[in-house]
């Protein structure tokens, strides 16, 4: 393993700075601080891809990885506006993975996630092509909102970076579900 989540988590820290900076060099910029919404979601995630390539990499698996896949691609209906930031590809197996810097953000997660998951159970039941769909967090301060997360994914397809050996446990799901 070249990461674990003590060094992810200090990787992103200064992601973050050095983004705040880039941005603060813009010729249009005119705040103090920059701060605005999405920014450390979007960091966060360029983080956790990066990781995850690097990772694989070293292991010389031939995963396709790939941000921002849009659920209307498995629904018939193609009424899903939903995207899921990260997915990984092997073959006819691919493991869809919900990235969040801080958890679940409001009370309507719950329902978002819920549909997005009934989508790719939908689909899977159809289709050679299977869909597994998991959530990484950097961290999760609300204890109920860790427990909702661990019923929309599942036990075992919720990893929180600062919890001890998740990084491993996340990386290990993933192999494990591309078979």
């Amino acid at each position: 393993m070249i990461y674990n989540e003590k060094n992810i988590l200090e990787i992103y820290n200064n992601n973050i700075i050095e983004a705040k900076n880039k941005l603060k060099e813009l010729s249009f910029y005119c705040q103090k601080e920059v701060k605005f919404k999405g920014l450390t979601g979007w960091v966060f995630e360029q983080t956790i891809q990066k990781c995850i390539s690097e990772e694989f990499m070293q292991l010389n698996n031939d995963y396709i990885i790939d941000e921002q896949f849009k659920l209307s691609n498995l629904s018939e209906k193609k009424k899903s506006r939903g995207e899921v930031d990260l997915i990984i590809n092997n073959e006819n197996r691919n493991v869809l993975i919900e990235i969040k810097y801080s958890g679940f953000y409001n009370r309507n997660s719950e329902t978002t996630y819920q549909k997005y998951f009934n989508i790719i159970n939908e689909y899977n039941l159809n289709n050679e092509n299977k869909y597994y769909y998991i959530f990484l967090s950097g961290k999760e301060s609300y204890y109920r909102y860790k427990g909702i997360s661990k019923k929309v994914f599942g036990e075992n397809n919720v990893f929180y970076l600062d919890e001890k050996n998740s990084w491993k446990m996340f990386t290990d799901k993933i192999v494990k579900l591309l078979g």
